[in-house]
């Protein structure tokens, strides 16, 4: 008898602590409402509802949404959820887009132009941060513990480099410049023409010659006549003159056709009526010059046979 009544009594106090649990200790319900169509990666903070929504530039935006505010139709509006009808005309559809919605940052209010938000640290601190839409609205991102303009922060440039591989190179070569571990360089072709050329200076090497244009990892050309230094080795051929040198590397001539990789800045491309802000890079390149003796020229991220950009 005396164990039943210690079994009720268990039960009894068990059945308390549920009761006196918190109403938002466990995950709440997800609104209504039309945010699914364009919010994913729903997790939970409590009653708080923290996802990953789109903003109109299609960018994804860390939003949070306190369910405890009701059980209203939530709509996302430029990547931040509210509990409104439309989105016509509410203060979030002001709110620039860019990585630092997901860095994560919440929205605070605009005072006038100025965009006001709250933004966490690496220490899960919470700061007041501020940016002036009316000097520049579009893409934010949170570079060094404050706004800056763009999508992205700058790459951190690379160490600086004073010293140069050794080898001939240097006597028809000028304008020697590092670019992380690509030596870059103009260098003379047998023309008498002017070429960007590069090496890879992870590759393993001794000493660098300039054969023909290209930065060649030996103390000779092979032997093979042209140039200040001699001819290009495995039926390569000369490279052609132009603009193209400017914003292309590792340009080679084989059997007719031109192969380099040339710098596509970075630039908006309407992606199902949407701009999304596509980062620049470095883009391969093909043309055929079989018996082309002009210039070369790349506009507008095209490479062509072309004496200059029209």
């Amino acid at each position: 008898m005396t164990r039943i009544v210690q079994m009720i009594a268990g039960l009894a106090l068990l059945g308390g602590l549920l009761v006196a649990q918190p109403a938002d200790a466990q995950p709440g319900r997800e609104p209504p409402g039309s945010w699914r169509m364009t919010c994913s990666n729903v997790r939970w903070d409590h009653a708080i509802m923290i996802a990953d929504c789109r903003d109109v530039n299609g960018v994804w935006s860390y939003t949070r949404y306190d369910t405890r505010n009701g059980s209203s139709p939530v709509q996302n509006c430029n990547g931040d959820l509210l509990a409104v009808s439309r989105c016509d005309g509410q203060p979030s559809m002001r709110i620039p887009g860019g990585s630092w919605r997901q860095e994560p940052c919440d929205f605070g209010r605009f005072d006038g132009s100025v965009l006001v938000a709250y933004c966490y640290d690496s220490a899960g601190q919470s700061r007041e941060m501020r940016w002036d839409t009316a000097q520049y609205y579009g893409p934010l991102s949170i570079c060094n513990g404050a706004f800056r303009a763009g999508a992205a922060c700058p790459a951190p440039p690379p160490p600086a480099q004073t010293t140069f591989p050794s080898g001939s190179w240097q006597q028809t070569c000028n304008n020697a410049r590092w670019e992380g571990r690509l030596l870059v360089a103009t260098c003379q072709t047998a023309r008498g023409s002017w070429v960007r050329a590069s090496f890879d200076t992870n590759l393993p090497f001794f000493t660098l010659t300039n054969c023909d244009g290209v930065l060649t990892p030996s103390a000779t050309c092979g032997g093979q006549n042209g140039g200040q230094n001699g001819g290009q080795n495995g039926g390569q051929s000369l490279l052609p003159s132009g603009n193209w040198t400017e914003s292309c590397r590792n340009g080679q001539v084989e059997n007719g056709v031109l192969t380099t990789e040339c710098w596509h800045p970075g630039r908006w491309e309407n992606t199902g009526g949407r701009y999304v802000w596509r980062e620049g890079s470095w883009e391969r390149h093909q043309l055929n010059v079989r018996g082309h003796a002009g210039p070369v020229s790349y506009c507008d991220g095209v490479i062509s046979r072309l004496p200059n950009c029209p």
